[in-house]
């Protein structure tokens, strides 16, 4: 729906959600960032062997100093995908410096978010910026949109917990 022209991934491991992204955006312009060089080439080797690296590069290293290089280079992306939960401190600083770089129509989103705790205090956090107009929590990921075309603050939690009898197995 979106049709991002270009996408920032933050945590890109062995890339096997990148793939996906780039499969469905074949044409944008995809950065992916992820801390550890040995499995950043991996994810380089599974993008190359599927023919997805042609407007996509890994860059590994420190995140927070590659995002910055990375905004900087995409300057306004329309998707930023966070598959990262180091701490909740360190999530609202990346995605503080992502704002500074949004556009009105960029979708955020948020990977596992409940996986742990520091996961869903980075997500109250984000859910409470006073740019964040819009979220919808579907538990295993959260969209967050900071249009203000939304007048009114909105949080939606699309489906419980409670409702997924597998994760009670």
């Amino acid at each position: 729906h979106l049709q991002p022209k270009t996408i920032l991934e933050l945590g890109t491991s062995l890339g096997v959600a990148t793939m996906y992204l780039a499969s469905a955006a074949r044409n944008a312009r995809f950065i992916g960032l992820e801390v550890n060089s040995g499995i950043a080439e991996v994810a380089r080797i599974n993008l190359e062997m599927l023919g997805l690296d042609k407007n996509l590069r890994i860059m590994d290293g420190d995140l927070e100093l590659n995002l910055q290089i990375a905004l900087k280079e995409l300057e306004q992306p329309d998707l930023i995908f966070f598959n990262v939960g180091d701490s909740p401190e360190k999530t609202h600083r990346c995605f503080e410096t992502s704002l500074a770089f949004a556009h009105l129509e960029t979708a955020f989103v948020l990977i596992q978010p409940h996986l742990t705790k520091d996961r869903q205090e980075a997500l109250t956090q984000i859910t409470a910026h006073p740019r964040v107009t819009l979220t919808l929590d579907f538990f295993v990921l959260s969209l967050v949109f900071i249009d203000p075309a939304f007048r009114e603050k909105q949080h939606f939690n699309i489906l419980p917990a409670r409702w997924k009898p597998w994760m009670f197995f």
